[in-house]
């Protein structure tokens, strides 16, 4: 988009230039609409499963998504740790908790500086 190519906080986060691209955003929606209610009548099975999909999917009827985390920790860096946000401190003392395996039970790995 002209005027979008300098920095981020000067171009794409700009205030006017998100307010522009929602603009054009909006104005697709009726023909987007439209074009999808056209597939809906394909004569494409496939054509019209994706479009049924589509249409459940951005209505609250999409199907549950379930993440199966497999993993063991068993060290940190508590450089690492140092950095992480308290949202994410909380999120990986969740895990930890799921895991069975508390925080303060992790080996505590030195920084490279400190290892032999």
């Amino acid at each position: 988009m002209p005027g979008a190519t300098v920095c981020y906080f000067h171009g794409a986060a700009a205030p006017q230039v998100k307010a522009k691209a929602n603009e054009r955003l909006r104005a697709l929606v009726p023909s987007a609409i439209a074009r999808l209610e056209e597939l809906l009548e394909s004569d494409q099975d496939g054509v019209v499963l994706a479009a049924v999909k589509d249409v459940l999917d951005r209505n609250g009827y999409k199907p549950k998504e379930q993440v199966d985390i497999n993993a063991q920790v068993t060290s940190y860096d508590p450089a690492a740790w140092s950095r992480l946000t308290d949202e994410e401190v909380q999120i990986f003392t969740a895990i930890c908790a799921k895991l069975a395996k508390p925080v303060e039970d992790l080996e505590v790995i030195p920084p490279p500086s400190e290892k032999p």
